[in-house]
């Protein structure tokens, strides 16, 4: 018979220490996060040290560095900590049924693309609990407490993965009062008549949207570039409020255009490289809530692409 080979796993208290230490910068922040001494703080991560034979942190007087060993150890443990206090938390929650699902997703398209549409997603799936976090840019799940994400990116990038999702096709908007004083007909005569609100996810939209309408260089040189908003739903409000012309996605401006709020200056639109990605950490790619989720959100895009929801769909998304 074969004996069985006993496994030298460290404490998970030891390798929490080592984890809230690098990540808070400090023995005293990590110990008052743990609810330990900074001294038993400080007791573990030596024992640590010695149970892998290798130095792990370098200790100042004000600070705490990672060794490169302690880097690269940190690096392959993290998510097996993450992974293991998420699989607790959601046993101790859901008793194996379901679980939570942790998304950072642009703010943006949370608000007037994934919400709108998650009252299917939970009557199909009641023992998914979904928390929403929003950021602008890619996310670093090293650094980010999240399970996935929906960012506007080119594509994902290792050790992350993903799926496109929606693609962000960009039209000018104006609020009604500024569309009735800007001259209309063929070539956008009213390029030069309005500030041009620039998103700073796709500083080149309007110079780029310009080409793709057929205008000529040296006009495109003379557009007068106005405010620069981080997010597309604050581009909407400027344009709301008659400070400019917004190139904004369907799904955002619909519901400005169906009240009479909003007009749309023109039916072309323009299609960044960059697009709406649901990525996540390889070591992600099997969490059942995730699954489950990408297989709903893939069925939405693939149904609704960049269109907004109708008043119908609302009305009984809401009603359930």
């Amino acid at each position: 018979m074969n004996e069985r080979r006993l496994l030298r796993l460290p404490s998970t208290q030891a390798l929490a220490c080592f984890e809230a230490a690098e990540r808070l910068g400090s023995l005293t922040r990590a110990a008052a996060e743990l609810h330990l001494t900074q001294g038993a703080v400080s007791r573990q991560i030596q024992a640590l040290e010695s149970r892998v034979g290798t130095r792990l942190v370098t200790r100042g007087r004000h600070a705490l560095a990672l060794t490169p060993a302690g880097r690269t150890y940190l690096a392959d443990v993290r998510p097996l900590l993450q992974r293991l206090e998420r699989s607790t938390a959601d046993l101790a929650s859901h008793g194996g049924l379901g679980g939570r699902l942790r998304l950072s997703v642009a703010s943006t398209f949370a608000s007037h693309w994934l919400i709108p549409r998650l009252p299917s997603f939970t009557a199909e799936h009641p023992d998914i609990t979904l928390d929403l976090a929003t950021r602008i840019g890619p996310v670093d799940f090293e650094r980010v407490d999240a399970d996935a994400a929906i960012t506007f990116i080119d594509a994902p990038q290792p050790p992350a993965t993903g799926v496109h999702l929606v693609p962000l096709r960009l039209r000018p908007y104006a609020s009604r009062p500024v569309a009735r004083s800007l001259p209309r007909g063929a070539g956008a005569p009213w390029l030069e008549r309005a500030a041009l609100l620039v998103n700073t996810s796709t500083p080149d939209g309007w110079s780029s949207w310009a080409a793709a309408a057929g205008v000529d260089g040296a006009r495109r040189a003379q557009l007068r570039a106005g405010p620069r908003y981080d997010l597309l739903s604050m581009a909407l409000n400027a344009a709301l409020a008659g400070i400019g012309i917004a190139l904004l996605p369907p799904f955002l401006a619909a519901p400005s255009v169906a009240n009479r709020r909003l007009v749309a200056l023109s039916a072309l639109a323009w299609q960044p490289a960059k697009g709406y990605h649901l990525t996540y950490p390889v070591h992600h790619a099997e969490l059942p809530a995730l699954l489950r989720f990408r297989v709903w959100v893939l069925a939405q895009a693939s149904a609704g692409a960049d269109a907004p929801l109708s008043s119908a769909a609302r009305a009984q998304a809401v009603a359930g």
